[in-house]
């Protein structure tokens, strides 16, 4: 039955964007639903447990009081830093080999090029220290080519940095890297959030859930915002 209604072209394509456009917006906010949900759940399992005080976990402040040793377990230096992928993997460490050489500076050695490992006691290399000694002038010269390859991602640099969601607002300060238990790669960041009203109170999360953007000589830890809002729900429900 005819009702004497009539649109022209114009207002069909009018309808159709609108329709179109509804479409997007519903569908981008049910993926950023599921998203936000699916982080939420991770945290509150990693969470559960305070990983921050568990034995499952080596802390990074500790780690980087660590010692090096020599395949014989012969103390020849001092950890001074621990260099990661964007995964949490060990590229490198910067060490201070002051048992082998008490003049030297601290250097970034490659992980597996010296066949380094965890150990309960420190971090072990596959080499004694006479074959250390003798390499020092290569790990000299290799030291900067290392240093740059991190990428700036290390813990000293990660300790007290900013973490911001969408690249612009903070939300808090990373104020521990977390490893598994024997310390082999970096599993968590802790983060003290200060945020919407949060005072300092703490959340862990996937370390491979960040994003690390060098700022000249600092670093900024990047987190998208289906993340920060688990996050934030997720402290202000154990409040």
């Amino acid at each position: 039955m005819y009702l004497g209604y009539s649109l022209d072209m114009k207002s069909i394509f009018q309808i159709a964007a609108f329709l179109i456009a509804t479409s997007f917006v519903t569908s981008y906010s049910l993926a950023q639903d599921a998203a936000y949900l699916s982080h939420l759940e991770k945290i509150t399992t990693i969470n559960s447990y305070t990983p921050e005080k568990s034995s499952k976990h080596e802390r990074g402040t500790k780690i980087i009081e660590d010692r090096i040793i020599d395949r014989k377990n012969r103390v020849i230096g001092d950890v001074l830093d621990v260099g990661f992928d964007q995964k949490g993997g060990i590229l490198a460490l910067e060490v201070e080999l002051n048992k082998i050489k008490r003049s030297i500076d601290p250097i970034f050695i490659d992980y597996k090029t010296l066949e380094i490992e965890s150990a309960g006691n420190g971090f072990r290399t596959g080499f004694n220290r006479d074959q250390i000694e003798e390499m020092l002038s290569s790990l000299r010269k290799s030291s900067n080519t290392t240093h740059k390859s991190l990428g700036g991602i290390s813990i000293q640099k990660l300790l007290d940095a900013d973490v911001k969601k969408s690249e612009i607002q903070k939300i808090g300060k990373i104020s521990d890297v977390l490893f598994d238990s024997v310390g082999s790669r970096a599993e968590y960041l802790f983060i003290n959030m200060n945020y919407n009203g949060l005072r300092g109170a703490g959340v862990a999360i996937p370390f491979d859930q960040a994003r690390f953007i060098k700022k000249g000589n600092t670093l900024e830890v990047l987190v998208d915002d289906a993340l920060a809002r688990a996050m934030d729900e997720y402290v202000r429900n154990r409040l």
